[in-house]
């Protein structure tokens, strides 16, 4: 919202202290001993004096005159506002609102004017007293003027020091997104080229092999996929780091939960993939991305570190948390389990990002002597509808 249109709002806290004023100089009028006039036109002159006050953020030179006016008008003809403790409690009110929310200098000058004039009005020319009384009413009145003037001054420079933040949040926002673009390219640079240098020798290694070679030819054609599949994988995060919100691809998700396990299929493993698709309706963008990660990371462990044991993929719901399991048996060379969740970056990323979701990560080994991975995510902040 501008800071025009937020000049227009009449808050809560205006309205409540022209509400109270109110109250307090109603209050005041019917108990005070020195009333004059009717008490219904001496009412009238107090709600004439408070209903301005609502309005003094957007015209605070206004309501300072009509508030007066009124106060100027109780003083000519009924009881005399020197004698009223609601009249300093508006003149007060009056002085501060127009320091602080005046539009420039003058106008917070003009507003200075009128409650240094008043005073003489009301209280030396109508009611009569002293012209020495002056010298309390005009220092309260400059008093009070000073007062918002601090105020606004402070509030002015709070506003410009939140302007700098967001100046220098925007300038970091920047400088991480050029950051980006800079890995993107070396990630390319590197890592891209070595992925591709090793499909393009699964390839050949693939042709070169003689005739009823079957099993290494499977094996290399199912590397040769895998790298394929890394490659693509990788440029398209590489977009992801180099793009903007309206620009990244597609990112992967709960649909391609079926081809990452076809790809690990494409090893020789037997792997089954389970999703409640009930338990999925409205899931977050982010949130199925996260869920895929975390699958490929658990099944990447699984191929891994339990060689031939089958692997088991499910996603649904309990309760309020969408829950992943990724589970393999044991290994069917005998050899050791996954690496324990401290070893490696792999586990720890997949706690951040579980993270990320108010969620927990729980790896260990299973009775049957395999690994289980379970994450488990807020079902609240992962689902949009």
């Amino acid at each position: 919202m501008s800071t025009a249109a937020r000049r227009l709002i009449v808050t809560r806290r205006e309205v409540l202290a022209a509400l109270v004023f109110g109250a307090l100089a109603l209050t005041e009028i019917a108990l005070s001993p020195v009333l004059s006039g009717s008490l219904r036109f001496n009412a009238l002159c107090v709600v004439a004096m408070a209903a301005p006050l609502a309005f003094v953020r957007l015209a605070p030179l206004s309501t300072a005159a009509a508030s007066l006016t009124a106060a100027t008008a109780q003083a000519a003809a009924l009881t005399p506002v020197s004698d009223l403790l609601a009249y300093l409690v508006l003149l007060a009110l009056i002085a501060c609102g127009t320091a602080v929310w005046a539009r420039s200098a003058t106008a917070a000058a003009a507003g200075l004017a009128l409650c240094l004039t008043q005073p003489v009005i009301a209280v030396v020319l109508l009611n009569g007293d002293p012209w020495g009384d002056l010298l309390f009413w005009l220092p309260f009145a400059l008093s009070c003027w000073l007062v918002g003037s601090v105020v606004r001054v402070r509030a002015s420079a709070a506003a410009e020091r939140a302007s700098e933040r967001l100046a220098q949040a925007e300038r970091e926002r920047l400088a991480a997104e050029t950051e980006r673009a800079r890995v993107a390219r070396e990630l390319h640079d590197v890592v891209a080229h070595a992925v591709t240098l090793a499909t393009i020798q699964a390839q050949v290694a693939r042709e070169a092999l003689p005739a009823g070679a079957d099993d290494s030819f499977a094996a290399l054609q199912a590397l040769e996929r895998t790298c394929r599949a890394a490659l693509e994988d990788l440029r398209r995060m590489l977009g992801v780091l180099r793009a903007t919100d309206a620009t990244r691809e597609p990112r992967p998700g709960l649909d391609d939960l079926e081809a990452l396990a076809e790809r690990a299929r494409g090893t020789g493993r037997d792997v089954a993939v389970h999703i409640d698709p009930a338990a999925l309706v409205g899931i977050a963008g982010g949130a199925a991305l996260t869920v895929h990660r975390i699958v490929q990371e658990g099944v990447t462990n699984a191929l891994r570190h339990a060689p031939g044991a089958p692997i088991e993929i499910a996603v649904g719901r309990q309760g309020h948390e969408l829950v992943v399991q990724v589970h393999n048996g044991p290994a069917a060379s005998g050899g050791g389990g996954p690496v324990a969740a401290s070893a490696g970056t792999g586990l720890a990323g997949m706690r951040e990002r579980v993270g990320l979701w108010d969620g927990r990560l729980d790896t260990g080994p299973s009775p049957d002597g395999g690994w289980t991975l379970i994450a488990r995510l807020r079902a609240g902040d992962v689902v949009t509808s």
